[in-house]
């Protein structure tokens, strides 16, 4: 080799030392790399390189080669060399001289020289101090002359600068640095070098090989352990330093610049480093081998050229795309980017027996103490830090030194000294069980106050290490001790303790607290018989990592097969067993590896429509004769779906293979052992028959699209076969291969599958179809991490029916996914049997309208031959019912199977409690997600859609990966996302609203928060439920270009508010139709969600080490957090869109200022509040539902999350699993109660989405959760409601979870399982009674079971729903029911009075007519002004005024009947009159002003209060009446007067109050469309805005329907069918009402009680007592009529009223009179008793219930018409009846209650067959019920055309102007 023509650039070090700027590295002969290395071979080599100028060696300390190479030369040649080497002790104590010699004269010895030119010190931890002793000693032997210079390798700019000021001379530091990593420059690690005469060695100038042409273009690897060791350790400086397209982007530049200077990559990057002024020489790896002089001529070319300023800035061009890397240079050792190959440090620390001790103390809960072993701390009584309980408190320290040689280390610089102190401090506290990011606290003392700022930036450089920032005090002091500039103080806080634990074994193994130490794993040959293995590699790691550890061997090859087997070690070294062989085999890793082509039918098959028929490809073949085969593999995939046979038997069991993928960017292969499947020395047959599946099937909603990525199905297949390791026969598809129509016909995934059994054929030598070859596909070729779709379990039919119309049904009992296979079927030629599927029934038959346009049907047509387990290949259902059509015969249940489809994950997660209901809602939960995830995670599996929609898998990930391991599933389908969202066509970034995107290209994407959000928190998800952190690094690229290039933002930062948002997504109270119109403004929850997603990306950026992006996206969060606390957060802590969704996800997310508690404390009163308002039913949708639960746990409210747990009523969890479900619903009303589907579109019974409380389940109630991968478990169950015991069971990472727990007799029981190396950290209930941990908040243990207990109260149970919520409803509604206390009183006077003899005397003792007409005129008054006054008068001037203007009439009527002259009747009759007018208004504005004002949940309930009334204003009456009657000499008149009088107290009241109550919203929108009026209104006497907005929105839309259709007035009382069915209805029950008896009663029963008694005093209190008792039975109706029912109260009461009016007649009429002509007492209590009972009948049903219904069933243009003419017509039942009843009473006596009777069972039969029910309607909905227009329907429509281009947003009255191209009308799936 010529070497002359270029030589190497020389260098000083040290003032004498001479060597090259090339100095050549011998780390490969460290150990582990070449055990076997041939020391004279390897010297020789070295000579090619002396001889080229490169004779500077550096070496990896003594634990490799090396040494003994140079060592070798040195004693058998004459060429002279220099060499480095390394001393890299293990800090574990020993610091004595001798130790330090003893390791000098090892490497003299085995250099065989006598002085080492540069002996290189390597600090792994610079908290322990040996590093100090051990370079003293070195200095010594540099004195004594063994030693020529000392050196650093990987030391940092502070900790160099420290011990150059300390006195030590360093001539050279060893670091790495490359034209990425430009720390040395940007840091200050450049300008000490220079300024202290350091020489920097620079290594890993060329990135351990990545700096090479051979990676120009070249794709990110895939797979990192198929990488080498030292290309793995700089793929973490890649990533840390921009990602892989930065480095492309240098290594561009690189190439140009080496294709200018005619050199290769390596030489410019090599140049690159040694033109930094501070590089002394870079270190290149050498080969020392036959090839080396090749290499040194490489090597040699960076100093064959100069890089001019074109080159410098090109370079520099390139470098603006990279990030700078985290930490400074030296720190690689350190911290990340670890340039370890593990990644970590965990194959260089080792836990020793003090930190053992130090350990089992702080379990115990003993005081620890750490002393440094200062002489000091003996004398004054005193240690260097102390630990009690998490509290560490370091003394004062200062920078004193631990050896004698140096007074302070770091000298006279005090920025030096406090890097030392530092140093200590962290000694101490990692001595303690802690470490620094633990530190809360410290306080500085300086000597001089000129200090401060370089005091302050050492300390400010120390902790921003940590990324943390703790409170500080810095204070001038006199500091004891000389040279002693600062001293230091700290306090710290760990919460990371460790216990000791009763041991137990398992296996003969302690698996309490079982740790790891180290493993050794076993890699060996494969047998291929099974057998063990032969000769084998161990690898023994020292790691307390035992999952996730990297591959210890060489990258295995394509095709290569391994058996693996492991054992770990335990703390004090004691192995276990050996875990059973494992067997590895790798596929073909590289695309030119394939040999075999995709093939297609060389012509299109005839198909049913435009579908594409399914094809067979078949081969014949026969293998080489004479030999045997020893292993077989098929490589295979498809364009489309297949399934494969070898000689009849099926390839695998995978189905529906291979899955769906984003074909046009990856398409994923199978790998399948077929060794038993052959047929040696004879003909063998190969069939791939390939169907449409997601390839070219009708995919989409509305119809859907076909030919998506393609119209020609294909199958690529490459068999290969082994006869021995050497020798491999290969098929592979081509040309001559042949085809044919598949019998299947027809195969679609929406429409099912057709199999003609006359097609089939088995004659392989007659066909002639042939092949095309296609060209190979763009996608890239992978093999799956993701379990394949298979058939994971069967279900048996649980019944057999024949429906109404005569169609025989199967019900199979559970709703699932898959396919129904049938046993055994055997009709004529040509005979059809047809599947139907369907998930629900809706009046006995399949409800086939949810799946839209799928049809869901499977067909077999006969050959006339029997056909035996047959089921589909190609298409999957969601049903639980099979309708069969075709079948002869009687079906059995035998007949039929229904196969289990979805992608076999393991399963992880198991959970009972006490419930019944709640375990069905857990297994509904898991049986939504089996069927959801397959291939990839789907909204739905039945309808034309079953699509991979990421809002859903987005909010139920974190519940996905408890119950099953669902990470190789979504980590491939986040793959498909981040090609579909980088892929270069993609401009904008944004990735669909499904993945793999199949909806049409002209629906313009758009930013959205949830949906798109799955970028950045579904690889978190999975990496906190596993610990990978390369699912992060893997996606971060997709997670960063989303959060900063693809959100569209406003001008705040938070999302521009003009782009429309999904949003609460299927809010309940969102309408059917557009289930993006919830409550909750879609913007709020998108910033929320922003800020959310950027503070995770920050803690994603910190697990993969990238300090700098960590802390921009921190910086970014936190702006964004202000700037939505700003924009949304009110001072008092109210939110302006307070939903429950909103302050849920503002809890959630952290969103509150932590600088304001209060603020905290009103939104979890708000939350609560709002929970209570909703009675605990769902008010949230997609964003509220997964966290709000956890939101109301976390603000110590679990009872009432329980409570929402726990309801049955729609919306509701229970409600569905009430209802029968036997999965999750999309809606959560998807069948209403009774049993009809939810009439929208968007309509499934299996949707996981809603399901994502099982999460809380397993967390809170369970209470099983980790952060880390399952390496820390937190155990915290948190009971409530009525659940008294719960289990959790989960197969984590580290073995089985379990947690199990129960209360009994006030006291908490849990018993815990944590696997083998890992721990738990319990937090118990109520205070512990365990004698152990009685005075622990939280207890800490390792592996093992553990048992604990303790008191336990419970909350209120169950919860108080919010009383201010009704409060100011129930004012209003007092006060209108208040005019019937007055309507009673009045209805009373009379009846009570006209006994009276004064009265008599009076008004000169009217007789039987002349009290008919006193009664009459009441009536007609009130007739009158019912029909013709009330109606307009509440019309025009509003409901209130209606009410005063009854009640002023009654003020009127008082004084009349009161001070009516003597013998003059007729005023009397006068007053009665206006008694009547004023009751025909009141009655008329009362009860309609009440239907207004009150909620429909509760209306009927109000209404009844309005019965009550009537019966305390005639228990006042009767009872003032009774009182003054005891002093009726005394006060003659005046007792009856006084008695009139009082009917003045109620209406004057009334008066008073009616301006200060609100008046109806639905009047104030009736008249001039008051709209900000009505809301007024509502807003006192409703809950929230949200309420407020639905129900204005409801009376606009039927008030506007019904201005613009129907008449108004009277008019349509009579033109509208409806209307005057109503009439009739309210007309006959409200005459009925009277004609019940009760009228007659309540007008004469003093003149029906005569009969019986004749002493007055006696009646006056029988009609007292029937007054007050009347109040309790009138209260049956407030908690009776809105749970059963108006109709049910109508019938039941008018029967046990006949009943009663029966018994009355009888027991009067067959008992004898007395003397006097009445009857014995004992006859008239009886007779008096059957009264009672008559009005506890009467009061609740037809007394309050005919009011109600009245009063609620007319809408609002003739409401108060009609109301006031139906109620009216009581009084003219009652006028006409009350004229001829005295006389009817006085001719045929108690006969006359047989007439009653009858009345009472002809109404109950009219309302039974001609009422309809009411209860809980709307009353703008109410015409429906009776064959009119939906009101609100109606209106809606034509609102919506009045505004069709804006949409109200939540309940903040503002209106967002909808982007056209992305709204999301009627059935809309958009968002699923």
């Amino acid at each position: 080799m010529d070497t002359t023509t270029v030589r190497p650039e020389r260098t000083i070090i040290g003032v004498t030392l001479e060597i090259p700027r090339m100095i050549s590295g011998l780390w490969q002969l460290a150990g582990g790399h070449h055990k076997d290395v041939k020391i004279a071979d390897a010297s020789n080599a070295i000579e090619s390189l002396i001889k080229a100028g490169l004779e500077c060696f550096d070496m990896a300390d003594h634990y490799g080669d090396a040494e003994l190479v140079v060592g070798h030369h040195n004693a058998n040649s004459q060429l002279p060399l220099t060499a480095f080497t390394k001393w890299c002790p293990q800090e574990n104590g020993v610091k004595t001289f001798g130790n330090a010699e003893k390791a000098i004269d090892l490497a003299l010895s085995r250099l065989s020289q006598k002085q080492i030119a540069i002996l290189q010190y390597h600090a792994w931890d610079y908290s322990d101090d040996t590093f100090i002793h051990n370079l003293t000693h070195l200095r010594t032997m540099q004195k004594q002359g063994k030693i020529a210079h000392i050196g650093l390798t990987n030391t940092n700019t502070a900790h160099l600068k420290m011990l150059l000021d300390s006195g030590f001379t360093i001539a050279t530091n060893q670091v790495p640095c490359s034209v990425i990593d430009r720390r040395i420059t940007r840091g200050g690690l450049d300008n000490l070098c220079i300024e202290r005469d350091v020489g920097l060695l620079c290594y890993g100038t060329l990135l351990g090989g990545f700096l090479s042409e051979k990676w120009v273009g070249k794709p990110e690897p895939e797979d990192i352990n198929e990488l080498n060791w030292s290309l793995r350790k700089y793929l973490r400086f890649i990533w840390a330093a921009g990602g892989w397209d930065a480095y492309q982007g240098i290594l561009k530049a690189l190439d140009i610049i080496g294709k200018k200077h005619s050199v290769p990559i390596s030489a410019v990057a090599t140049r690159y480093v040694l033109d930094i002024p501070s590089v002394k020489a870079v270190i290149v790896g050498s080969r020392l081998s036959s090839k080396s002089e090749a290499y040194i001529t490489s090597n040699l070319k960076a100093f064959s050229f100069k890089l001019d300023a074109e080159d410098n800035a090109l370079i520099a061009k390139a470098q603006d795309a990279l990030s700078d890397l985290p930490g400074d240079c030296g720190d690689e050792y350190r911290r990340p980017p670890y340039l370890t190959a593990a990644g970590d440090m965990s194959h260089h620390l080792e836990e020793t027996d003090r930190s053992r001790q130090v350990r089992d103390a702080i379990a115990k809960g003993q005081r620890v103490e750490y002393t440094s072993g200062s002489k000091w701390e003996s004398i004054a009584g005193y240690c260097r830090a102390v630990r009690i309980g998490n509290m560490i408190h370091v003394s004062g320290t200062t920078p004193n030194s631990p050896v004698a040689e140096i007074p302070a280390i770091g000298g006279s610089s005090v920025g030096s000294q406090t890097v030392w102190i530092l140093d200590i401090i962290e000694g101490a506290l990692k001595a303690l069980g802690s470490s620094m990011k633990d530190v809360v606290r410290t306080r500085l003392l300086v000597e001089d106050l000129k200090d401060c700022e370089e005091v302050s930036r050492a300390h400010g450089w120390r902790f921003g290490c940590e990324g943390i920032l703790p409170s500080n005090t810095l204070v001038k002091a006199g500091i004891v001790g000389e040279a002693m500039l600062v001293e230091i103080e700290t306090w710290a806080v760990n919460s990371n303790t460790k216990p000791i634990l009763k041991p137990q074994t398992h296996n003969g193994i302690s698996v309490d607290n079982w740790e790891q130490s180290s493993y050794d794993i076993e890699i060996a040959p494969t047998t291929g018989d099974g057998g063990e293995p032969p000769a084998s590699n161990t690898f023994h790691v020292k790691s307390l990592e035992s999952v996730l550890v990297p591959w210890p061997g060489s990258t295995l090859p394509s095709r290569e097969a391994a058996c693996v087997r492991v054992r770990s070690y335990s703390l004090a070294g004691v192995p276990t067993g050996w875990s059973p062989w494992s067997k590895v085999e790798t596929a073909l890793l590289e695309e030119k590896e394939w040999r075999a082509k995709f093939i297609t039918a060389g012509s299109r098959f005839q198909a049913i429509g435009d579908t594409l028929r399914p094809v067979k490809f078949v081969k014949s073949f026969s293998l080489p004769t004479g030999k045997s085969v020893t292993k077989a593999r098929l490589y295979i995939t498809s364009l489309g779906v297949y399934e494969a046979s070898i000689n009849g038997s099926q390839v695998g069991d995978h189905v529906l293979a291979p899955g769906w993928t984003s074909y046009k960017h990856r398409l994923s292969y199978q790998t399948f052992d077929v060794t038993q499947l052959l047929h040696e020395g004879e003909d063998n047959i190969m069939l791939v028959e390939v169907g449409e599946g997601w390839y070219a099937g009708r995919l989409g909603f509305r119809g859907g699209r076909r030919y998506i990525y393609d119209d020609e199905l294909a199958a690529m297949a490459q068999l290969e076969v082994y006869f021995d390791t050497r020798n491999i026969w290969s098929l592979c598809t081509d040309q001559s291969w042949k085809c044919m129509a598949s019998a299947i016909v027809k195969s679609e995934l929406y429409d099912g599958e057709v199999y003609d059994m006359r097609e089939e054929t088995t004659d392989w030598n007659t066909l002639s179809g042939e092949v095309r070859v296609l060209p190979d596909p763009t996608s890239k070729l992978i093999g799956l991490d993701a379990p394949p779709v298979r058939i994971t379990g069967k279900v048996e039919p649980t019944d057999i029916f024949t429906s109404k119309s005569g169609k025989i049904i199967i019900d199979f009992g559970q709703n699932l996914v898959g396919v129904v296979q049938v046993r055994s079927l055997h009709t004529p030629l040509g005979h059809k049997v047809s599947l139907v599927h369907a998930e629900a029934l809706e009046n006995g038959e399949l409800a086939l309208r949810p799946l839209r346009f799928a049809k869901c049907t499977d067909s077999i047509i006969s050959s006339g031959q029997k056909l035996e387990g047959w089921y589909p290949k190609f298409t999957f259902h969601g049903f639980r019912y099979v309708q069969v059509n075709g079948w002869f015969g009687t079906p059995l249940k035998a007949d039929f199977t229904a196969l289990v489809l979805h992608t076999d994950m393991r399963r992880r997660g198991w959970f009972a409690c006490s419930d019944p209901l709640v375990n069905r809602l857990h297994e509904n939960i898991v049986w939504s997600m089996r069927g959801n995830f397959l291939s990839i995670p789907t909204d739905c599996p039945q309808r034309d859609e079953r699509l991979g929609w990421t809002g859903d898998i987005q909010v139920f990930c974190p519940t996905a990966t408890f119950l099953y391991d669902t990470v190789g599933m979504l980590s491939s389908w986040l793959d498909d996302l981040s090609s579909e969202q980088l892929a270069e066509d993609n401009i904008l970034g944004i990735p669909g609203l499904v993945i793999p995107d199949v909806l049409p290209k002209e629906r313009k994407r758009m930013p959205q928060a949830i949906w798109h959000d799955v970028i950045v928190l579904t690889p978190w998800d999975l990496y906190t439920a596993s610990g990978d952190s390369t699912i992060l690094s893997r996606q971060f690229l997709s997670m960063s270009a989303w959060v900063d290039k693809t959100i569209r933002r406003g001008p705040d930062g938070l999302c521009d508010p003009k782009v429309w948002q999904l949003g609460d997504w299927l809010d309940p109270a969102a309408p059917p139709e557009e289930p993006g119109r919830g409550r909750t403004d879609g913007t709020f929850v998108a910033d929320a969600y922003l800020v959310h997603v950027t503070s995770t990306l920050a803690a994603v950026c910190r697990i993969l080490g990238l300090v700098d992006e960590a802390a921009r996206y921190e910086s970014e969060a936190a702006k964004l957090k202000e700037t939505f606390q700003h924009k949304y957060i009110t001072p008092y802590g109210l939110l302006a869109n307070n939903t429950q969704t909103a302050v849920s996800l503002a809890l959630r997310f952290s969103l509150y200022p932590g600088r304001n508690p209060e603020q905290l404390v009103v939104a979890a009163t708000s939350l609560g509040r709002l929970v209570r308002d909703s009675k605990f039913r769902i008010a949230t949708g997609f964003a509220g539902t997964p966290v709000i639960c956890h939101a109301l746990t976390q603000t110590g409210q679990t009872q009432l999350a329980y409570r929402m747990l726990l309801e049955k009523h729609c919306p509701s969890w229970l409600y569905p699993v009430t209802m029968g479900a036997t999965t999750v619903w999309e809606r959560w009303d998807s069948m209403l109660p009774d049993g009809t589907i939810n009439p929208g579109e968007m309509t499934s019974f299996n949707h996981y989405a809603l399901g994502a409380v099982a999460g809380w389940l397993y967390d809170t109630v369970g209470g099983i959760s980790s952060e880390d991968g399952w390496r820390t478990v937190q155990v915290c169950p948190k009971p409530g409601g009525s659940i008294w015991n719960a289990n959790v069971s989960f197969e984590g990472p580290y073995g089985l979870v379990k947690s199990s727990w129960s209360i009994e007799g006030g006291v908490f029981r849990l018993e815990i399982l944590i696997p083998p190396n890992s721990k738990a950290v319990v937090v118990l209930p109520g205070k512990q009674i365990d004698e152990r941990n009685d005075k622990a908040t939280s207890i800490v243990v390792g592996s093992g079971v553990h048992a604990f207990s303790s008191n336990y109260e419970a909350g209120q149970w169950p919860p108080e729903l919010t009383q201010e919520t009704f409060m100011a409803t129930r004012l209003c509604d007092c006060l209108a029911a208040a005019c019937f206390i007055m309507v009673g009183f009045d209805a009373a006077v009379f009846n009570a009075i006209q006994t009276n003899m004064h009265w008599l005397d009076w008004f000169n003792t009217p007789k039987g007519n002349l009290l008919g007409i006193v009664n009459t005129s009441a009536n007609i008054g009130a007739i009158v002004a019912g029909w013709f006054l009330a109606s307009p008068t509440a019309d025009r001037f509003g409901r209130r005024v209606g009410i005063a203007t009854g009640c002023f009439f009654t003020v009127v009527a008082a004084i009349f009947q009161a001070f009516g002259p003597h013998h003059k009747l007729g005023y009397f009759i006068a007053g009665r009159v206006f008694i009547g007018l004023g009751q025909g208004f009141v009655t008329t504005a009362g009860p309609v002003y009440i239907g207004e004002i009150t909620p429909s949940d509760i209306r009927g309930t109000v209404m009844s209060i309005w019965q009550v009334n009537f019966a305390i204003g005639s228990f006042i009456a009767y009872w003032i009446n009774y009182i003054l009657a005891q002093h009726n000499d005394t006060l003659g008149n005046w007792v009856w007067k006084m008695v009139v009088l009082f009917q003045l107290v109620t209406p004057v009241l009334i008066l008073l109050q009616l301006p200060f109550i609100p008046e109806s919203p639905r009047w104030y929108v009736q008249h001039g469309d008051r709209i900000e009026d009505a809301r007024k209104a509502l807003r006192r006497v409703r809950a929230t805005d949200e309420e407020i907005e639905i129900e204005i929105l409801g009376i606009r839309e039927a008030i506007t329907f019904e201005k613009e259709v129907i008449t108004g007035s009277y008019h349509a009382l009579w033109k509208d069918k409806s209307v005057r069915k109503r009439l009739f209805l309210g007309s006959i029950i409200n005459i009925g009402q009277q004609l019940s008896g009760q009228g007659t009663l309540a007008q004469y029963s003093s003149t029906i009680y005569k009969k019986i008694w004749t002493s007055t005093q006696t009646i006056n209190l029988i009609n007292a007592l029937n007054a007050t008792f009347s109040i309790l039975f009138t209260l049956n109706a407030t908690w009776t009529v809105d749970r059963y029912g108006r109709k049910f109260l109508l019938v039941v009461g008018a029967v046990g009223m006949g009943v009663c009016m029966l018994l009355v007649a009888v027991i009067g009429l067959e008992t004898p009179n007395t003397a006097t002509g009445t009857k014995t007492e004992s006859v008239g209590i009886a007779i008096v008793a059957m009264l009672f009972l008559f009005i506890l009948f009467y009061k609740p049903s037809w007394g309050a219930t005919v009011w109600i219904w009245t009063s609620e069933v007319f809408s609002m243009n003739v409401r108060t018409q009609a109301v006031g003419m139906c109620i009216q017509m009581q009084n003219v039942a009652s006028c006409i009846f009350n004229q001829f009843f005295p006389t009817f009473y006085t001719n045929c006596g108690l006969k006359s209650f047989f007439f009653f009777m009858t009345c009472n069972f002809l109404l109950a039969i009219f309302v039974y067959f001609c009422i309809p029910e009411t209860k809980k309607a709307s009353l703008e909905e109410m015409d429906a019920l009776f064959g009119g227009a939906n009101h609100t329907e109606k209106g809606g429509d034509l609102i919506y055309v009045e505004n069709k281009r804006h949409s109200t947003v939540g309940g903040n009255n503002a209106t967002v102007e909808t982007i056209e191209t992305i709204k999301v009308p009627g059935e809309n799936s958009a968002a699923n």
